[in-house]
C-alpha cells in the first residue's frame, strides 16, 4: 500500500515545478515567430511546446519515467529571476546548467552571478551555448563560448558546456540551412569544442526541431540533453535512436513565471558526476 509519505517521495518537488499556464506551441517553418534581441538573448526551451499543465496532467513524468530518472538540475539565464540559489537546493535541485553566451554577439550578464550561485550551494553546475548558425560557423561559435566561460575541467564540479540548437527564435526555423548544412554545422561545433576543451559538449535540443532540421546524421557519440514536456521523454532524435543512443539529461518542464527550467538526469547521481568528471556519460 502506498502511504502519504512514498507519494510525496515519489512526487517531483512541487515548488521547484510550479508552472504558469503557458501559450500556445511555436509554430514552424515560415510561420515561426520572431522575438526581438533583447539584452539576453533568447532562452533555453523557448520553441519546445508546452501544453497547458495540472498537477495530474500529461506533463507528470510517469512512474516507469521516475524510476528511469535520478537528480534534478534547472537551467538558468538572464530571463531567471530567482537569485537566492539555497531556494534551488532547498528544492533538491543538485546541478544547472547557466546561459554564457549566444551566437557571436552576446555575452550572458547574468552568467557571473548565478554561477557564483550554483557553486558556493555546491552543485555541479555546467555553462550553454544558444547557438545562431544564421551569423557564423559552428567552430566560430565553439571558440566565443569557451573564450566567454563555455569551457569545462575535470574537477568533479563542472559539467561539459552545452550547445542549445533548437527552432530559430529571431528568423526562419532552421536558420536558413539545409539538414545536410546543419548536419556540418553541428559537427563543427562539437569537434572544435573537444578540441580546445578535452571533451564533447552536450547537445541540448528537442526531437521535432532535430529530425526536421537536421535529419539522421549520427551524433551518437554526443550527450543527449532532450526537451519534452510531458509524462516521458518519448524517443530520442534519429541521430540518436537510429544508432541505438538515448538521453542523458530529460528536461521536464518549464517554469516560465520564474525563468528557469527543470530537469533530470536518466541514471542516478552516479552518472551525473561521471558526466562532470570525465564528460563521457552517452545513454
Amino acid at each position: 500500500m502506498l502511504t502519504k509519505s512514498t507519494v510525496l517521495r515519489l512526487l517531483v518537488p512541487t515548488a521547484l515545478l510550479s508552472l504558469a499556464l503557458a501559450g500556445p506551441a511555436a509554430a514552424k517553418g515560415g510561420d515561426q515567430p520572431s522575438l526581438p534581441r533583447d539584452g539576453d538573448g533568447a532562452t533555453m526551451g523557448w520553441s519546445t511546446p508546452k501544453p497547458l499543465f495540472s498537477v495530474r496532467g500529461s506533463a507528470t513524468p510517469s512512474p516507469a519515467a521516475r524510476a528511469a530518472h535520478g537528480p534534478f538540475g534547472v537551467d538558468t539565464s538572464g530571463h531567471t529571476s530567482i537569485r537566492d540559489w539555497q531556494w534551488f537546493t532547498d528544492h533538491h535541485a543538485q546541478f544547472a546548467w547557466i546561459k554564457a553566451t549566444e551566437g557571436n554577439y552576446l555575452r550572458a550578464s547574468s552568467f557571473s552571478e548565478q554561477w557564483t550561485g550554483a557553486t558556493q550551494q555546491e552543485m555541479l553546475r555546467g555553462s550553454y551555448h544558444f547557438a545562431n548558425p544564421s551569423v557564423s560557423s559552428g567552430a566560430e561559435q565553439a571558440e566565443f563560448f569557451v573564450a566567454n566561460k563555455g569551457g569545462w575541467s575535470a574537477d568533479g564540479r563542472t559539467l561539459p558546456g552545452a550547445l542549445d540548437l533548437e527552432y530559430n527564435p529571431y528568423g526562419p526555423a532552421c536558420y536558413g540551412k539545409s539538414p545536410s548544412q546543419m548536419n556540418q554545422w553541428a559537427r563543427s561545433f562539437v569537434d572544435r569544442y573537444e578540441e580546445l576543451t578535452g571533451v564533447k559538449p552536450v547537445i541540448y535540443t528537442n526531437a521535432d526541431w532535430w529530425n526536421t532540421c537536421v535529419g539522421e546524421a549520427d551524433f551518437s557519440d554526443v550527450p543527449l540533453w532532450l526537451a519534452r514536456y510531458a509524462s516521458d521523454p518519448g524517443p530520442a532524435p534519429r541521430s540518436w535512436s537510429a544508432h541505438g543512443a538515448s538521453h542523458t539529461i530529460w528536461q521536464v518542464r518549464p517554469v516560465d513565471a520564474h525563468g528557469y527550467d527543470v530537469n533530470r538526469v536518466h541514471g542516478d547521481r552516479s552518472d551525473l558526476e561521471e558526466l562532470a568528471s570525465t564528460g563521457r556519460v552517452v545513454r
